[in-house]
C-alpha cells in the first residue's frame, strides 16, 4: 500500500511532524511505501504562517 502524508505545519520538528513520521515509520515497518509533503516547503502564496508579517509591513 501506498501513503502520503501532508504536513501544514511551519514547524518541521514539532509536535505534528513528530506524530506523522512516528505513522509513517510504523507503516514503513509494516511493508509499505511512504511519503511525506511538507506544505510549507512549498511555495503557496499568500501564507504560509512563517510570522514575517508581524515582525514586518508587507510579506516577502
Amino acid at each position: 500500500m501506498k501513503i502520503m502524508a501532508f504536513s501544514g505545519s511551519p514547524n518541521k520538528e514539532g509536535s505534528t511532524n513528530t506524530i506523522i513520521k512516528k505513522i509513517l515509520n510504523t507503516a514503513d515497518e509494516n511493508n509499505h511505501e511512504t511519503a511525506l509533503v511538507s506544505l510549507n516547503s512549498l511555495n503557496i502564496n499568500p501564507c504560509q504562517a512563517c510570522g514575517y508579517c508581524k515582525e514586518n509591513e508587507s510579506c516577502d
